[in-house]
């Protein structure tokens, strides 16, 4: 695998208007940009592409976020992955199903650089 200029983001979201934020935020921030829209698609992306961290909503029309993160897992693929959700107790979730990491929807952009960086600093 090429080494990479920029750190790469896998963006995992089934609203394409989440997906878009959070592109232009994080390009903005330096970072190259994966997305996908469902839990499928994200392990797909995992897989190949092997993400230097994932951002994935709990509430995707396929898999919990969580399950995302517990199936990567079990095939030995690590990434940091933080947990987004704009409902409460989804944090105490993430961290159950071992993600240390989460966003809180709808998240501030001025929270975004310093969340990243913790994020991309901690091991999988």
């Amino acid at each position: 695998m090429a080494t990479r200029s920029k750190p790469l983001i896998l963006v995992v979201d089934d609203e394409p208007d989440i997906r878009i934020i959070l592109r232009k935020t994080l390009e903005r921030l330096d970072y190259a940009v994966e997305e996908a829209a469902n839990g499928t698609q994200a392990l797909t992306k995992a897989m190949e592409q092997r993400p230097d961290a994932m951002l994935i909503d709990q509430r995707l029309p396929d898999f919990a976020g969580y399950e995302v993160h517990l199936h990567l897992v079990q095939l030995g693929v690590r990434i940091p992955t933080a947990l987004m959700s704009g409902y409460a107790g989804v944090d105490q979730l993430a961290r159950t199903a071992g993600i240390q990491h989460f966003l809180q929807k709808p998240f501030v952009y001025e929270n975004v650089q310093p969340f990243m960086a913790e994020l991309l600093r901690r091991p999988a």
